[in-house]
C-alpha cells in the first residue's frame, strides 16, 4: 500500500518534483510514500498546509487501453510497471503484441 498527496484545488497529485501535476498527470510522476506517517511528515516539512490537500491510499491498474479491462492491481507503479513489461514481453515473444495494449492507470 503507497500513499500520495492530493489537492483538489489542481485535481491531482505531487508529483517527484514537488509540484503538483495537472489532469493529464501519468502515474509514473506522483510522488508515493510508504505510509501515511512519512506523506504527512514530508507535507508538514514542505508547509503544505491548505485544507484542500490530503492524504490518499493509493494503487495502480493495469488494463487494456481499448476497453479498460483491468487486468491487475498493484500497491506501487514499480510493481505496475514490472509486471507491464513482462506481459509486452511474454506477447512478443507468443507473436502477440499489439502496441498500447496496456496502460497502466492510478486505480480508483
Amino acid at each position: 500500500m503507497k500513499f500520495a498527496i492530493y489537492s483538489t484545488d489542481s485535481q491531482s497529485f505531487l508529483n517527484h518534483d514537488g509540484n503538483f501535476g495537472n489532469w493529464n498527470q501519468t502515474p509514473d510522476e506522483i510522488k508515493e510514500f510508504d505510509s501515511k506517517e512519512q506523506a504527512e511528515t514530508y507535507r508538514d516539512e514542505q508547509k503544505l498546509f491548505n485544507p484542500n490537500i490530503s492524504i490518499n491510499e493509493i494503487y495502480y491498474t493495469i488494463q487494456d487501453r481499448e476497453a479498460g479491462n483491468i487486468i491487475g492491481n498493484y500497491a506501487s507503479y514499480q510493481e505496475a510497471k514490472l509486471e507491464f513489461d513482462t506481459f509486452e514481453a511474454n506477447d512478443k515473444a507468443n507473436g502477440e503484441y499489439v502496441e498500447d495494449f496496456y496502460q497502466i492507470v492510478k486505480g480508483e
